[in-house]
Order: C-alpha cells, then structure tokens, then sequence
C-alpha cells in the first residue's frame, strides 16, 4: 500500500489482497503523514486499487473518520462501467449455452460469455462476471455481475451470498444499499416492472 499526496487529494493505493484490517493498520501507521497534509475544501481522500465490500468500506471510513475529517471516495474502476445495449428485449433463457468457470476471480479478472455462466468458486471484489444469458455464483459475489449484457431482460443473477454495491440486467441497475438477509440459502435477482427485484 501506499498513500500519494497531490493537490487537494490524497490518494491511497490499495493492494487487491488486502484486507480491511490491514488497510485500517496502514492509516493508523501513516496518521501524522494523512494529517501534515494541506487541507482546502476541496481536499478528499480516494482510496483506489480495490473495489470494497459495503462492510469492508464502513470499517475504513470510520478509521479515516477517528484520524481527520476530510471527505473520503472510492474510485470504482472505469472497466466496471455497463455494457453498451442498443435495445434491450425479452427472450427466455431456461436452456442456454453455459460456460463453467472452476475457481474465484480476483480483482482485476473478468470473464465474458454469450451465453450462460456458473462460477464455481467467489467474484471477488474488483472482479467482473459478464453473460448474454444468465450468471450463477455457487460462492459469494463481492465484485460485478452483469447478466443478459445484450440486452435481454430475462436473464437472472443467482448467488450464494451478496456483498456487492450493485447487481446488473440488460440495461438495469440495482444499487444494493442494505445488508441481505444472511438466513437466505441463496439470493435471486431478476426484473420486474423495468426493475431489479432480490429474493
């Protein structure tokens, strides 16, 4: 890790492995070099180099929060951005080409398919699912998962567990403000009424 002082910003570089206690001990360490800094209204703090969990996020935040009052953001990496639809539609996916993947995708990962995919392992943060048909994660989504990336409104999300800020079909956006229910054996997402419904 390592923190970049710039004109009215203060940049901390994270490493994809890192955790949050281990993010919260480097600020603790590096609290008198956070605070000689020159502050303007316009200063914030932007930790980059990890997509965190919502969980991971408060912990730091409210670090940040113990050492100075400036204002902190996380930078979202640009590829996370939605896919490019031209028209959304409807089409049933029951049965669709699947492409399996064996294994947890770090940060920075992506897999793409047209088709359906199942990840048999976790979607970590940082990390990108994309499919034209549907996406099921037997592990947790922490990172992106954009289902019917084509445009078809059919398509579904399927995970274990959730820990991510959003979850994506077709054209869709659903920002994932709250805790999920934990008691749930596996979490559902789909559209309805032009919106992102999670069972």
């Amino acid at each position: 890790m390592e923190i970049e002082i710039n004109e009215n910003e203060i940049k901390i570089r994270v490493m994809p492995e890192s955790t949050a206690e281990e993010i919260t001990t480097y600020l603790k360490e590096n609290k008198e070099k956070i605070l000689e800094t020159e502050k303007t209204e316009e200063t914030l703090i932007l930790i980059i180099g990890k997509e965190l969990s919502k969980e991971d996020k408060k912990i730091v935040t409210e670090k940040l929060k113990d050492i100075t009052d400036i204002p902190v953001r996380y930078d979202i990496p640009e590829k996370l951005e939605l896919v490019d639809i031209k028209k959304p539609y409807e089409e049933d996916i029951e049965e669709s080409k699947t492409k399996f993947y064996k294994g947890s995708l770090r940060s920075g990962q992506r897999v793409e398919f047209e088709g359906s995919i199942i990840i048999i392992g976790d979607v970590n943060g940082g990390s990108e699912v994309v499919a034209t048909g549907n996406i099921a994660i037997l592990g947790s989504l922490r990172g992106v998962a954009h289902a019917g990336s084509d445009g078809n409104k059919k398509a579904i999300v399927t995970a274990v567990k959730v820990d991510a800020p959003q979850i994506r079909i077709a054209n869709s956006v659903k920002d994932i403000k709250s805790q999920i229910d934990e008691s749930k054996k596996y979490i559902y997402a789909y559209i309805k009424d032009e919106e992102i419904i999670i069972e």
